[in-house]
């Protein structure tokens, strides 16, 4: 299985590349190359920018643990963080990508935290971020049906696509509402089916931690609404950073863009990212995609190829410091006795 995600993560990235490759020459190295060199020291100013967004998803899992873990097991924000930005890490060098990062992060404490209460707390900011997730890309596909003038048949497509968001963002609310436990009813079912009082103790075992871990995810909202609150708020600053980010890189490299146009960038590099998750750094996919939306907007092919190109210095940048941060982990871990 190992080997098989490797071939086509390698086959993918090659694909990715050659694309890459046709599009540079399409536009012209000289011209990406020029705006790519406009961003100077402005290119610092965009970095300050993006550490919003490891800071924000670092900030919503950490208000994801119990209130009493913060300060004794955790020793504070700083270990969360530095799980995130070595996962991320793990996430870009590995053939799997976000799968690793978001399984991985669990593992980086060094053993301070038992991993059922870090796998609880990131599957519940998981969810959350999967929501906002959800929220901006539907408020990006509204925003591209009604400002941009679209053929008929891409708008029929995004309609479709705009319907099954909301369908999915409605169904996930209506689960958490109705508590709809899928592994507790489950166990419920195959219980009724095998009346066999040794089975279900055996049953009751070898779940019990999926059980645990069911009850944290659908109760810890209702439990913790204050907590909610911050990890929402955590989760819009990774998007609004990641806004402000695409604005003002557009701005830097000479395009005349809006603060519209940077949200449409935005948030429909969310579901690139979803769907070609297997392609390493996006590579080719992210450029043809942004330079497709930049001119869709009204921008110029070449600025959404720069925008794209950022992305990958912006990464290469932040995945060294998240390995940094693994290294540290490492270190830490070989010293202990």
């Amino acid at each position: 299985m190992k080997r098989h995600s490797h071939i086509v993560a390698g086959i993918s990235l090659l694909a990715g590349l050659v694309l890459f490759v046709y599009i540079v020459r399409q536009i012209g190295w000289q011209e990406i190359a020029a705006r790519v060199g406009s961003l100077g020291a402005g290119f610092l100013l965009l970095l300050a920018v993006s550490a919003l967004r490891p800071l924000g998803r670092a900030w919503a899992w950490f208000r994801c643990f119990e209130p009493s873990m913060r300060v004794t097991e955790l020793g504070g924000f700083w270990p969360v963080l530095r799980a995130r930005l070595a996962a991320d890490a793990m996430g870009v060098v590995t053939s799997a990508g976000p799968f690793v990062a978001e399984s991985s992060r669990v593992f980086f404490f060094g053993g301070r935290v038992p991993v059922k209460q870090a796998s609880a707390a990131a599957a519940v900011e998981l969810l959350s971020y999967t929501s906002s997730c959800g929220l901006l890309l539907l408020g990006g596909m509204l925003a591209l049906l009604f400002g941009v003038e679209l053929g008929g048949q891409f708008q029929t497509i995004l309609i479709v696509a705009i319907a099954l968001n909301i369908v999915l963002l409605v169904l996930m609310a209506v689960v958490f509402s109705l508590k709809f436990v899928v592994v507790e009813r489950f166990c419920e079912a195959v219980k009724r089916l095998i009346p066999v009082a040794r089975f279900h103790r055996l049953l009751d075992k070898e779940l019990h931690q999926l059980l645990e871990l069911e009850e944290y995810v659908f109760d810890f909202f209702r439990k913790h609404p204050k907590d909610f609150l911050w990890v929402m708020a955590g989760e819009a600053m990774f998007h609004l950073a990641g806004v402000a980010e695409v604005f003002l890189t557009l701005k830097l490299t000479g395009a005349d863009a809006s603060w519209l146009a940077a949200f449409v960038l935005e948030a429909l590099n969310r579901l690139i990212n979803l769907l070609f998750a297997f392609v390493p750094a996006k590579v080719g996919i992210d450029e043809a995609g942004s330079a497709w939306l930049a001119a869709a907007l009204g921008l110029s092919t070449a600025a959404g190829v720069t925008l794209a190109i950022y992305r990958k210095l912006r990464l290469l940048c932040w995945t060294g410091v998240g390995l940094a941060c693994l290294a540290t982990l490492t270190k830490n871990d070989s010293t202990k006795p």
